[in-house]
């Protein structure tokens, strides 16, 4: 009877060790969650802490927590003041991937509203690349790269990110830092710049080839060629040549353009050179049977002479060599604003918008002869005046193309 009585004992007290242990060991959690600045609900009362005297602890701990808090959010506070300076995208989360920080450069690559504190950053990415570049730079202690930003329904944009584990331990364990640019236009002009490189290297060729091909043959057949013969030989060898000029000028004159010299202006030099431009293709249209107009309406526009006999000899080569089948061509001047229409075959809808793109060329109509530069060379005038150019259908048919060395709404002049 006394064993058996010992034995109860005996378990009761080692029941009750474990429920203590166990009280203690949630006491213990509470507290380290506490500190580490989580949600740990209301400090513990129950039989243990109040016989312990825990009371005065917790309550020690829950005032270091808000002190700590209060540190964060101050420190928070500077670091988001700085940041907003920063033209930079810069973004914080936490180790459960939850926003943290985000600078307003962030804001708007991310299109962050104000309340998505907080949550988790994996949908506000809309990018499962930059999630896995965020978890790899926790695992590797840095990751960088380039990645695409679902727009739908408009199109993505391209982003450069660089992310760091944030360092500072504590309840930032796991934390990352995101430093993020968009390069979307970058990656266009890159995109651009190796279409220009390659369709340049095609038009190089051809010329460089013809003048090979004829000089390699008129220099081996000198001796047997009848004057007809060399005369055929020698008109090739000069098309080649002027062409193969043409595009060294363009190149020359797109190089200088995009320097960005500030264009000089003197009243009258847009009229002016559209007035010289029409006299000196009046020949050449008369014999292609196309009537060439020149309208002055309005002569007090301010631009770059230079520039401005740029834009109007091509806006009229462009007419004369590329609208084939055109009877008429109008040039017509209002200040600094010049539009050249034709009544050619004009162009595809879908070619409107990349006819200034440079050497490129819109259907087959257009495409005879040029170096495919001209009408970029326009656009980078009026763009250098802080104007614009563009291109848009004739009625009823044919091709219209007007240009601004000026600031000013794009609305054409009247026909």
């Amino acid at each position: 009877m006394g064993d058996a009585a010992s034995w109860m004992l005996l378990a009761a007290l080692a029941g009750a060790a474990l429920w203590l242990g166990a009280r203690l060991a949630s006491h213990l959690r509470w507290i380290r969650r506490t500190l580490a600045g989580g949600d740990a609900g209301a400090a513990p009362d129950d039989p243990v802490a109040r016989l312990l005297g825990l009371g005065a602890v917790f309550a020690a701990v829950e005032s270091r927590a808000r002190s700590e808090a209060a540190l964060r959010d101050g420190h928070e506070r500077r670091l988001g003041e700085l940041l907003s300076r920063l033209s930079q995208a810069i973004v914080v989360v936490d180790a459960q991937d939850r926003l943290r920080l985000a600078n307003p450069a962030a804001r708007a690559l991310f299109r962050l509203a104000v309340g998505d504190e907080g949550a988790s950053f994996v949908p506000l990415a809309r990018s499962a690349e930059l999630i896995d570049l965020l978890r790899r730079a926790r695992d590797a202690g840095g990751a960088e790269g380039t990645l695409a930003l679902n727009r739908a329904p408009a199109a993505d944009i391209w982003i450069r990110v660089s992310a760091a584990p944030s360092g500072s331990g504590g309840a930032d364990t796991g934390g990352v830092i995101l430093v993020a640019e968009d390069v979307t236009q970058l990656r266009r002009l890159q995109s651009a710049e190796r279409e220009f490189l390659a369709a340049l290297s095609h038009d190089l060729r051809t010329p460089v080839t013809i003048l090979r091909g004829y000089a390699e043959t008129l220099a081996q057949d000198m001796a047997t060629l009848d004057d007809a013969g060399k005369a055929l030989f020698a008109g090739k060898i000069a098309g080649a040549s002027r062409r193969l000029g043409d595009l060294l000028e363009g190149m020359l004159a797109l190089a200088t353009l995009e320097s960005g010299a500030t264009p000089a202006a003197e009243a009258g030099a847009l009229a002016d050179a559209a007035t010289e431009a029409v006299e000196a293709a009046a020949d050449r249209a008369r014999a292609g049977g196309v009537e060439l107009v020149a309208e002055i309406a309005d002569r007090s526009g301010a631009t770059d002479p230079v520039q401005s006999r740029r834009v109007a000899q091509n806006l009229v080569e462009n007419a004369l060599q590329h609208a084939r089948g055109a009877t008429r061509v109008t040039v017509r001047v209002e200040g600094d604003l010049i539009r050249v229409a034709d009544d050619g075959p004009g162009v595809a809808e879908a070619d409107l918008g990349r006819i200034f793109d440079r050497l490129y060329r819109a259907d087959r109509s257009r495409r005879k002869g040029g170096a495919g530069l001209g009408l970029s060379i326009v656009r980078q005038v009026a763009e250098l005046h802080g104007g614009w150019a563009r291109a848009e259908a004739n009625r009823p048919r044919g091709l219209v193309i007007t240009a601004r060395l000026g600031k000013g709404p794009q609305t054409t002049a009247p026909a």
